[in-house]
């Protein structure tokens, strides 16, 4: 079970590749429970978010995959903010959006909102 955990997901958005923990956890969740490329937008957003108008670094285009140019602007933001809390967050922040989302459109996946509310 956790061989495919790890090839479905872990390995799909380079887990080991990432160099924060707290971020690598907060993609793992949002891959299993949402997809990897929307984890990986989520990530990409958020470090938009944070480049202080660009002035830190360029945007990233969010496209769901993760690659150099993400890990790098990952790297740049890691060093410049000392830490990744602000980015995990903002990535907690846009999955929880995304609940909202889906219980509004369908209010019968209203039965999960104590689930997802943990998540988030």
């Amino acid at each position: 079970m956790l061989a495919f955990y790890k090839q479905s997901y872990w390995d799909r958005f380079l887990g080991d590749d990432v160099p924060d923990q707290a971020v690598a956890n907060e993609l793992y969740d949002t891959a299993v429970n949402m997809g990897v490329r929307r984890g990986v937008r989520f990530l990409q957003a958020a470090l938009n978010l944070l480049n202080r108008n660009q002035r830190d670094y360029a945007d990233l285009i969010v496209d769901g995959w993760l690659g150099s140019k993400s890990l790098a602007t990952l790297q740049t933001l890691l060093r410049k903010d000392r830490g990744s809390g602000a980015l995990v967050k903002l990535m907690n922040l846009q999955q929880g959006a995304r609940y909202l989302e889906i219980m509004q459109r369908d209010p019968s996946q209203e039965r999960f909102a104590r689930g997802w509310i943990k998540r988030a």
